[in-house]
């Protein structure tokens, strides 16, 4: 395979990924407090030794780098269930697992469960500030959050403060499913944040924006296959030419 084959299909190689991270996006544009998720490309030198030509020495290909997310606010969508929150600026509220360990997450679709815990649609228990589940009895029969967190009943009162904390690299949170993060940097207490409740955040997919993206990778990737066929022909022709020659 030369070196035009090898070039082409790197690219194809990058648009095939961002295909596929502009595909997910689209799918989940109906995912409460979903984050857009993009592709960083760079170029790649590679020395050819095989050549005697100056200028086809170096030979530049496409090197996927990462994966950026973009944690700026989806739109916040009144549901009139008062366990639904909602929480400005990029800040997340603290979850336990099975296993115990935390993760987090913007999703605020809460219910209670079996046992009067407030947990998160996937049934993991939502922290207060203190790392410590927040649970109801019965008899509260109306359930307030203010908007800094603070969880109260008409029967008890105050009940517990949401947990909610943040992250100075936002980088290093990586997805781990059900709409949860983790990081391998500890959490920070959040400070400047406004909890909304009977509210969720929608997710920030703009779905215009990237079905046109969409589509236009779709077409270049499919220009460069066509280029690649166009070369792979040329070179069987002279192949046959040659060995007719020979």
């Amino acid at each position: 395979m030369d070196t035009t084959l090898y070039v082409g299909l790197s690219h194809q190689m990058a648009m095939r990924r961002n295909l596929d991270i502009l595909a997910n996006n689209i799918a989940n544009m109906n995912t409460t407090a979903f984050k857009k998720e993009s592709a960083i490309f760079q170029e790649y030198l590679m020395e050819m030794d095989n050549t005697d030509t100056p200028a086809a020495r170096e030979v530049a290909f496409v090197q996927d780098k990462a994966l950026i997310r973009d944690f700026s606010e989806g739109n916040m969508r009144a549901t009139g269930n008062p366990l639904d929150v909602a929480i400005s600026g990029k800040n997340f509220f603290r979850v336990r697992l099975p296993d115990g360990s935390e993760r987090y997450t913007r999703n605020g679709h809460f219910h209670l469960g079996d046992d009067g815990t407030l947990v998160t649609s996937s049934n993991h228990p939502v922290l207060d500030s203190g790392g410590q589940t927040i649970a109801f009895t019965p008899q509260d029969t109306k359930i307030d959050i203010a908007d800094d967190g603070t969880v109260s009943t008409k029967e008890r009162g105050i009940v517990a403060k949401l947990g909610v904390v943040t992250f100075d690299d936002l980088s290093k949170l990586e997805k781990v499913g059900e709409s949860l993060f983790k990081s391998p940097a500890p959490s920070q207490p959040a400070t400047n944040y406004t909890v909304l409740q009977a509210m969720i955040e929608d997710s920030n997919v703009q779905p215009i924006i990237e079905i046109t993206n969409l589509m236009n990778i779709a077409r270049r990737y499919q220009s460069v296959d066509q280029v690649l066929d166009q070369q792979q022909e040329l070179e069987s022709k002279a192949i046959n030419r040659l060995s007719r020659v020979g």
